[in-house]
């Protein structure tokens, strides 16, 4: 009896992690559940894992009816990892693609990729054509970025820029919707990190930014 019981709790955990994690409705599984150490590994950012969240490996999102077409849009591409947080009210989108060069370190620039990528997300033209002056100028009212002493004291990072996502269908699970970006960038290497959140998350949104803040740290 005692081993049923046993087998039984054991199962309920396996159920309630997975449950937590890769949803078959509405993700799809590259099955690379290493792929966010890797990928931080190579561009020199270290990252620590909050004991407050749970994190998937890499995943992407289902195509339409699965998942809005709005938030595939704002969420462009595989994710390295999804962290999801204990209260159910959070779910981070970690992006990292990583890099198969040896970083240069003489880097300092941000790389326009960087724009094109927000772009995309707040729906202001390809992300695969470089950006205009008068997009731009549409961008430096939406966007923040980091004086640069902050992005160095909280990540060690050259540059760090936020933005919001005001589309309200841009909803996951038809709970989590898309509020928030944001992209830390060092030697013209960059991790991103896309805040969904319930209505009552929402409201507590600077206790997951911080989480964040304690989470990532680039090499010196």
């Amino acid at each position: 009896m005692k081993k049923l019981l046993l087998l039984a709790w054991i199962i309920t955990l396996t159920i309630g992690a997975y449950g937590q994690g890769i949803d078959p409705v509405t993700d799809g599984s590259t099955h690379n559940k290493s792929k966010l150490e890797m990928a931080t590994k190579t561009i020199g950012l270290n990252y620590k894992l909050p004991k407050e969240y749970f994190a998937t490996g890499e995943f992407y999102l289902k195509m339409p009816p699965a998942n809005p077409t709005e938030l595939l849009r704002t969420v462009f591409g595989t994710r390295a990892s999804k962290w999801i947080h204990e209260d159910q009210e959070c779910i981070l989108f970690i992006d990292c693609a990583g890099t198969e060069t040896t970083i240069d370190k003489s880097v300092d620039k941000l790389p326009e990729n960087v724009f094109s990528q927000i772009r995309n997300s707040l729906d202001m033209g390809s992300a695969f054509k470089e950006t205009t002056d008068e997009q731009m100028e549409e961008l430096k009212k939406i966007i923040t970025i980091w004086p640069s002493q902050k992005s160095k004291e909280i990540f060690n990072a050259q540059y760090v820029i936020t933005y919001p996502i005001e589309d309200k269908k841009a909803v996951y699970q038809d709970k989590y919707r898309h509020r928030m970006d944001l992209i830390m960038v060092k030697w013209g290497k960059k991790l991103t990190v896309s805040f969904l959140l319930t209505k009552k998350g929402y409201k507590h949104i600077n206790k997951y930014i911080k989480d964040v803040e304690e989470a990532f740290r680039f090499e010196d």
